[in-house]
Formats: C-alpha cells, sequence, structure tokens
C-alpha cells in the first residue's frame, strides 16, 4: 500500500509519524495532502504516491521506502539542481528539515515531480 493511499483511507488523522526503513528519519504527513489546498500539499501529496509502506504500527506510525525512492532518483537530472550534494548520505541528512519547510513550496514540488 502507498503512503497516499494509508492516508486516504485514513483521513481522520490529525498526524502521521512517517520513518524511513534504512535511516533514522521521522517527518510527518497530514490529510491536507489528499484534497491540496496549495504547492506544499500537492507536493506532500505526489511524495505520499512514490512511497511504500513496508511497516505499520498504527498507534504511532508507519516506516516507509524514502530512502530507496531518493536512491532510485539519484540521476533523474532533477536531484543535480535541487541538492549541493547528490549523493543518498546527504540528502537523507537534510530530509528532516526539508519535510519540515526549510524550502519553499516551489522547491518541494520540483522535488516531488522529480522523483519516479
Amino acid at each position: 500500500m502507498t503512503l497516499f493511499e494509508f492516508i486516504r483511507k485514513h483521513q481522520d488523522i490529525d498526524e502521521l509519524t512517517v520513518w524511513d526503513k534504512d535511516y533514522d528519519v521521522e517527518i510527518y504527513f497530514y490529510p491536507d495532502c489528499v484534497n491540496p489546498a496549495d504547492e506544499w500539499d500537492e507536493a506532500m501529496r505526489e511524495i505520499a504516491k512514490k512511497l511504500t509502506i513496508v511497516a505499520e504500527d498504527w498507534n504511532k506510525g508507519v516506516t516507509v521506502n524514502l530512502s530507496e525512492v531518493i536512491k532510485g532518483n539519484l540521476n533523474n537530472g532533477a536531484f543535480e539542481d535541487l541538492f549541493i550534494y547528490n549523493n543518498l548520505k546527504s540528502i537523507m541528512a537534510d530530509i528532516e528539515n526539508i519535510f519540515a519547510g526549510y524550502v519553499s513550496e516551489k522547491w518541494m514540488l520540483d522535488f516531488a515531480r522529480s522523483l519516479k
């Protein structure tokens, strides 16, 4: 099941904690991504559609394949323009800040649309 499908199924949640399966990363998704009101929500929706849930603890959150998806996109052409250091370790070191909003809505949407 994708993260998007999970969120759509559980729209009564206020906030969903999401962890990566390989890196110590904790990010948050909200039901707003199902019906996006702005570019940020749209980006989160697109990202949620690309992530597969590998484990869930409904009381706490879900674990997804975020680092695997990023690794698969390192050579997609867009990452070279989006990241200063286009390697998995550097991106995953910054990913919590990215999802926390330390990038613009446009940047986040470009990132989301670059994922395959």
